[in-house]
């Protein structure tokens, strides 16, 4: 890998989380594709200028095809270990800036996992291995097809994991980046995303980080649920004090999709999670992100102050009853959104279930 430029020294550890996250997502396209899909995403200044550093890197290195690309440019483990504990691991699945996640094979009950482990720059630091057990500790207590399942986590030979569900498939994020939706399957995926969060605040757990990188859609078409890191307890039975220092008291989500409430730094309930809702059910809808912006600063500034364009205004076919459901979804003052995901989730069944009838042609002329 290349050596760190002074700028990369400069970033934060969200920051260096999401370049990791946008150089591992940009590997496999061409460079117009990848031209694209930065400017798309709208990072910050510095954030595209480290991605683009590294995959400048990634073409000019020696022996760049000696090395899987993940591995050289995000710094993964030099070589991909062959176990951890009893689970057998096959290869990876994906990277971020804290964590790798291997595909294995539990050798105890011949199933196949998703095993998540830290990053060996993030390995010795406390906060992050809290954040890996407090996501596992959240997720164990939910029993739902739209959630990932957690089956166990652990310490094997010095290596913090989690072991989850394998799920064969692509995230939201990449659905998206692909084919627009046609809007009965997106009405599908988001009434089951909304079943799983309404599963999650049943059990006292607000997700605070809902986005379509963290959401999983499976080959056969299942929405599920994924990383609760920085999932916080409401009246629950995870103890606040069981979460990691970096999630209470500081900004926590990612800024694109967090509530007015979250970028404003105060406390969150579940009508967090209800206006992040309506910021995936509005991009699954029209392709675009409901709040946009060249900073971090300026996007947190129209979540706080600025109305999204209308729904309609993008996709002009969009039935007006998702329209009103996004709107509601929305609202800055929490007391004037949707209280429940239970009522969101309810008023999308009835869309699907009551499809507006076409409009009957006009009687022939005699």
């Amino acid at each position: 890998m290349s050596e760190p430029s002074r700028h990369a020294d400069t970033l934060s550890s969200d920051d260096w989380e999401i370049v990791k996250d946008m150089v591992f997502s940009c590997l496999p396209l061409d460079r117009p594709a990848r031209e694209r899909w930065l400017d798309e995403q709208r990072p910050t200044e510095r954030v595209r200028r480290e991605v683009e550093r590294l995959l400048a890197a990634s073409q000019t290195s020696i022996g760049f095809m000696d090395v899987p690309a993940p591995r050289r440019v995000l710094d993964l483990p030099s070589e991909q270990p062959e176990r951890i504990g009893h689970f057998r691991i096959e290869h990876v699945l994906g990277a971020g800036g804290m964590g790798v996640v291997y595909a294995g094979v539990d050798e105890r009950l011949g199933r196949p996992v998703a095993i998540k482990v830290l990053q060996p720059d993030s390995a010795a630091d406390d906060t992050r291995r809290k954040r890996l057990i407090w996501d596992a500790r959240a997720a164990s207590t939910l029993n739902h097809p739209n959630i990932v399942c957690v089956y166990e986590a652990g310490e094997a030979a010095g290596v913090a994991y989690v072991a989850m569900e394998l799920v064969s498939g692509n995230t939201l994020a990449e659905l998206l980046d692909r084919e627009a939706l046609p809007q009965p399957r997106a009405l599908l995926l988001a009434t089951q995303v909304a079943a799983g969060l309404e599963a999650a605040h049943a059990q006292g757990i607000v997700h605070r980080d809902l986005k379509p990188s963290n959401v999983m859609i499976s080959d056969t078409g299942v929405a599920k649920l994924v990383d609760f890191g920085l999932a916080k307890s409401v009246g629950g039975d995870i103890p606040d004090g069981h979460a990691p220092t970096t999630i209470e008291g500081r900004l926590a989500g990612t800024v694109a999709y967090m509530s007015p409430e979250q970028a404003e730094g105060a406390d969150v309930d579940f009508r967090s999670d209800i206006f992040s809702f309506g910021s995936l059910l509005y991009e699954m809808l029209t392709r675009q992100r409901a709040f946009e912006g060249g900073s971090t600063v300026s996007i947190l500034a129209r979540v706080i102050h600025t109305e999204p364009a209308a729904p309609r205004v993008l996709t002009p076919a969009l039935d007006s009853r998702l329209e009103d459901i996004v709107q509601r979804c929305l609202r800055k003052d929490r007391e004037r959104r949707f209280q429940s995901m239970a009522d969101v989730r309810v008023r999308l069944q009835e869309v699907i279930d009551e499809p507006v009838a076409k409009p009957a042609p006009p009687p022939a002329r005699r």
